[in-house]
């Protein structure tokens, strides 16, 4: 069936050996989140995640004004993760901030099978972790990637990747608009806005990228 949650208080979800994540939503033919509190997720061993989405056919659709805090000590950490079948969107105007001491560290995650996977954000967004650590990542298997970003941006790892902004569209377009303040460090490689597409490729910035 489809799976619809709307929220507006504070959230808090911990756990030592498992996974804590402070909203999860499971939909075969749909998924959709509407937050405007603030949400906290911290695992000492597994994921940290403030929002989770997953729809198998339909598309998986964010909505969330609220700050997310999501870390973990050993495991990666996810200020939103939205994967759909037929596309994945997400809109987010809350600060995030994503913190791994030994794993990896994505501020919004989106994925999408057959749908496009899209992103536009206007709060501010961290993401800090040992491995890679990205800003805001959208990959599409067979629609476009999109990534439209008015927030400012830091990324910090200290023995990976580091990317601010990520697209990825392995059978389309990938487009990228930002006007954002973007911050992106690593112990490796590092860029503060990245385009891959099997088609076009688009970036479009007025924002301070460092």
């Amino acid at each position: 069936g489809y799976a619809d949650i709307t929220t507006s208080g504070e959230l808090s979800a911990t756990s030592t050996f498992s996974n804590a994540i402070g909203i999860v939503s499971i939909g075969f033919y749909g998924s959709s989140v509407s937050n405007s509190g603030d949400i906290s997720a911290e695992s000492y061993t597994g994921f940290a995640a403030g929002m989770y989405l997953y729809s198998r056919l339909g598309e998986s659709y964010v909505d969330s004004s609220g700050d997310i805090n999501a870390s973990s000590d050993y495991g990666p950490a996810y200020g939103i993760t939205a994967i759909g079948g037929s596309g994945a969107e997400v809109n987010s105007s809350g600060d995030i901030t994503a913190t791994s001491t030994y794993n990896l560290a994505y501020g919004i995650n989106t994925y999408a099978y057959s749908g496009d996977s899209t992103i536009n954000n206007s709060g501010n967004v961290s993401a800090t972790a040992y491995y890679d650590a990205t800003g805001l990542r959208a990959k599409a298997l067979y629609g476009y990637a999109s990534i439209d970003n008015t927030g400012d941006i830091s990324v910090e790892s200290e023995d990976g990747i580091g990317y601010g902004l990520y697209a990825t569209a392995y059978g389309s377009n990938a487009y990228i608009t930002n006007s954002g303040d973007i911050s992106a460090n690593s112990y490796s490689d590092s860029s503060a806005i990245v385009a891959l597409a099997l088609d076009d490729a688009s970036i479009e910035n007025s924002g301070s990228l460092n």
